[in-house]
């Protein structure tokens, strides 16, 4: 997988710099960005604490406080819209003036929940989302980490999807699992692929698992219709099959296969006939 290299580089990157103490990693949920940053740690040799999805500024000062040389992995955590957290973590990985170049980082109010009232941290950060808001706070964080974006298309998922089917490591029934991971690539034609993921093959396997004859019955529904299909919704009756092939393609940027795709999946392929108005007048 080329996006774990690429982490992999990242991070070697991150663990050694004396600039950069930061790495941001972004993807839609369900293409294995945890598995990944933790295979890459692994690869590398490198240990880590890894923060639960819940965290809030003071648990991760005391966090901070608690691991102040190690690498910190905060996975799916919801902070980006905590200006608090926020300021806490650019404390912890760019250093102030005033203090020597250390990154000091201080909790700023008496409490007995602190850990302690200050913190040279000197470890690193890994952040793991699903999505990033934008924000002031969350830019100058970002400003200062590596950040990368996984991105992937039809052809990557589908060797993903594949590629995981084959795994032993995660599934008993390799025969089951490829043949839910062709169901699904067969299904991209006319569904969102975007959606379609390591996730929806787990699914797809349990359902396997547990209804063996009748598992793609259960799992087609389960997989969300692309918005064209909204688009399919405004096309008149009253259009001829090539008029409303044109319009789709005009207004989606999708081809002609996908648009008959669609209207086969969503049982619209009778025939057309045009209404008494369009009907030309007899000579």
């Amino acid at each position: 997988m080329k996006h774990l290299s690429k982490i992999q580089d990242y991070i070697r990157t991150l663990s050694t710099s004396r600039q950069v103490h930061a790495l941001v990693l972004q993807s839609p949920p369900g293409f294995a960005k945890s598995t990944t940053i933790d295979q890459a740690l692994k690869n590398l040799g490198l240990e880590y604490v890894a923060v639960g999805s819940y965290a809030t500024a003071l648990h991760i000062y005391n966090m901070l406080c608690k691991y102040p040389d190690s690498i910190l992995v905060f996975d799916d955590c919801d902070i980006f819209g905590d200006n608090k957290a926020m300021s806490i973590l650019k404390a912890a990985t760019w250093s102030s003036s005033g203090t020597k170049g250390e990154r000091k980082v201080g909790w700023g109010s008496t409490s007995g929940k602190v850990e302690q009232e200050s913190v040279v941290f000197r470890g690193k950060i890994i952040l793991i989302a699903n999505s990033i808001p934008e924000s002031r706070e969350t830019k100058a964080f970002i400003s200062r980490s590596i950040f990368y974006a996984m991105n992937f298309g039809k052809a990557e998922i589908i060797d993903m999807l594949r590629s995981a089917a084959e795994s032993t490591e995660h599934f008993e029934d390799t025969k089951a699992a490829r043949e839910v991971a062709e169901f699904l690539i067969e299904k991209m034609a006319t569904r969102n692929h975007e959606t379609i993921n390591l996730r929806t093959l787990n699914i797809g396997c349990e359902l396997a698992a547990s209804h063996p004859e009748g598992w793609k019955e259960l799992l087609e529904p389960l997989l969300p219709l692309p918005e064209v299909s909204s688009i399919m919704d405004t096309l008149s009756d009253e259009l001829s099959p090539r008029e409303q092939e044109q319009r789709f393609i005009a207004e989606t940027g999708l081809s002609r296969r996908t648009f008959y795709n669609v209207k086969k999946e969503r049982g619209l392929t009778r025939p057309y006939r045009r209404t008494m108005r369009q009907r030309k007048p007899a000579k």
